[in-house]
This record gives structure tokens, sequence and C-alpha cells, in this order.
């Protein structure tokens, strides 16, 4: 059985209605704030997930193929400290939980836990609090600044992927060798994960994201039809990607920018049910083909 710990309501429902449909895990949503959870509460699960949003980290987990009996915790603390959108009160926010979350760590001594946050925490010296804490508990680090685009998404959304991994977990560590030097093989596997990179490199989708303005996209679809003059250069750039997103739509918002949209996602415009609900969901949620790549790259070293 599966943890997933979210005390936000309409998300919790939401991670409920999931498993109803067999999109993500079984398992049992405790609603309840992580500060009132306990160690002794989490004894008997061997995959945790704090912060759990709309399941995103047990999506990728699935997705990387990681072995159902193998312990691992997820979290994505909360990032409206550190985000350039929030009022950057870094440590003095009260919605900075890593001090709350690392107490359960160290009590359960989890074997491998992954973790993302939005990286401007990192200048707020959160890596280093994290890698610290962690480090005293002997665990191994890893940490990298990845965006979405780098597996095929239309937006940058960069964001810090972590690995802590115990330094004394020698268990099972040779059953476990030949599985991940399969993994390491199949990490960049088109059929799950879609282009690792866009016909150009890395640097050329990043050159699309940040200057996604109207001159530049002139002519992608926008409901079906074709707006302004073509440019060949981005308009084929922007259609080679595979996967999930190769047929995103394109909109015109107020500020005379096209963005992209993911496929079927309906506008949130004001009046829609539940729309508050649906923005904080989208909003929190980690994207799982990235996270994916993140945990088989791990995989393919912790042999």
């Amino acid at each position: 059985m599966i943890y997933y710990n979210e005390n936000n309501k309409f998300a919790a429902n939401w991670l409920e209605k999931l498993m109803q449909e067999q999109l993500i895990p079984q398992g049992i949503v405790d609603r309840r704030s992580i500060t009132e959870i306990k160690p002794d509460d989490l004894k008997q699960y061997k995959q945790c997930h704090f912060f759990a949003g709309i399941g995103g980290w047990s999506y990728a987990l699935e997705l990387a193929k990681w072995e159902e009996d193998r312990p691992v915790w997820t979290g994505s603390c909360p990032c409206q400290p550190f985000s350039a959108a929030g009022n950057k009160k870094g440590f003095n926010d009260e919605r900075d939980l890593w001090p709350v979350w690392f107490k359960l760590i160290k009590e359960c001594k989890p074997t491998t836990v992954f973790g993302e946050q939005v990286e401007p925490a990192i200048k707020h010296g959160w890596l280093d609090r994290l890698s610290n804490d962690l480090e005293a508990e002997d665990y191994a680090i890893g940490a990298a600044v990845l965006p979405a685009c780098s597996v095929g998404t239309p937006h940058q959304r960069k964001r810090l992927w972590w690995v802590a991994n115990s330094n004394s977990d020698q268990c099972g560590s040779e059953n476990r060798k030949s599985a991940a030097i399969e993994e390491r093989e199949e990490s960049c596997d088109r059929e799950d994960f879609g282009e690792l990179w866009d016909i150009g490199g890395a640097s050329s989708a990043f050159s699309i994201m940040a200057d996604a303005d109207i001159e530049r996209l002139q002519g992608v679809v926008f409901d079906g039809h074709k707006k302004g003059r073509v440019v060949p250069s981005i308009s084929t750039r922007l259609r080679s990607r595979t996967g999930f997103w190769s047929d995103a739509q394109y909109i015109k918002c107020t500020d005379g920018k096209y963005r992209p949209i993911e496929p079927s996602i309906r506008l949130l415009v004001n009046g829609f049910p539940s729309r508050m609900g649906l923005l904080r969901g989208f909003g929190n949620a980690i994207v799982p083909q990235m996270a994916a790549v993140f945990i088989k790259s791990f995989m393919g070293i912790s042999v």
C-alpha cells in the first residue's frame, strides 16, 4: 500500500479520483497537515509521497519502472516562500516546511528520497540547507536544475530536482545491479518520454521559450486556423515535438504573446466550476516525464 499526504481538500479528492480511475497506484490519502504526522504513522509503508498534489511523483515512478517493493519517499515542498511570484520571505515564511519533513526523514531513515523545488530557492540557500541536513544523517545528495522543455514540453518550467540516498543502504544492491543497467540503457525511451531534446538541441529550445513573442510565433496554429504570416524556422521546430505535447494549441494572451496549452485542457476562465482548485492543482504539479528521466538516471548509477 502507498501513502499519500495532501491536506488540500480539492487535491486530496483529486488523488482519490485518480486512484479510482487507476491512473496512479492505489494507496491511502492522509489529509492531515504534515505537521501532525508522526514517524509511527509511516512504518507500514515502503512508498510515501508528501505534498502529494495530484500524484505526479507516484506516476513518475511508474514511468521510470521503479520496483514496487523498493522503498522510496518523494516530496515537493511548498515553493511559495521562494517563488518569483511569491513574497520571497524564504526561511521566514511559515510555508517553508522542509524542516518539518526533514524531522520525519531523520526518524524514519527512508533509503531513497526524491524531491523538487523551484530554481530561485537555490539563491535563498534552500539546497545548501537540505544538503547539510541530509549529509549529517549519512545521505549522499545529487541535484540538478532541469527544464521541462528537455522532455519535449513547449515551456521552460525550470526546477531543482534532487535525490538523497542512504550511504548505509546495502540491502538488495546486488539484486538491483542488472536491472539498473537495463534501466540506464532505456533511459531515453521515446515511447515513454518523447524526444528528450528538440531538433537543434536544448539551446534552441531555450531560445524559443525565452522569446515567445508575437513577432516570432506568428503562423502557429490557433483554434485550427493560421494566424499572421508563417515563420518556417520557428513553426517547424515547434511542430517537431513528439508525444503528449505534439498537438499543443497556441492561444493569444492579453499581453499580445502566443502561449501553448496542453492538448484538451479547458481554459480556466472566470466562472469555470472549481477554477481555483484546478489552477492550484496544475500550478503545483510536477512534470512527471521530467521526474521520470531524473529517477531513471539515478537508477542507472545506484547499483
